[in-house]
């Protein structure tokens, strides 16, 4: 991958982790996955900083509560009463 391989060879930095955790925030349902893999591939830098983890995190738990909360609201919405 490019961005991996231009972030190893120091001609991107930290903004490039920044921008990702920025964009996964701001993802819907769809776009998710793809930040996440994203992420994946950098994991080892974010785990570098405290800050980063710490924001990589919080944005994860919120988005599991968001999967969290459709669902519960899909599930209920579906439900049939006889």
């Amino acid at each position: 991958m490019l961005a991996k391989w231009q972030f190893d060879e120091q001609l991107l930095d930290q903004r490039l982790l920044r921008y990702t955790l920025e964009q996964l925030e701001q993802a819907d349902y769809w776009q998710t996955p793809i930040w996440l893999w994203l992420v994946q591939q950098f994991l080892s830098e974010f785990q570098r900083s405290r800050t980063l983890m710490r924001l990589l995190i919080e944005i994860i738990i919120k988005k599991l509560q968001d999967v969290r909360e459709n669902f519960v609201f899909l599930v209920t919405e579906n439900l049939t009463f006889f």
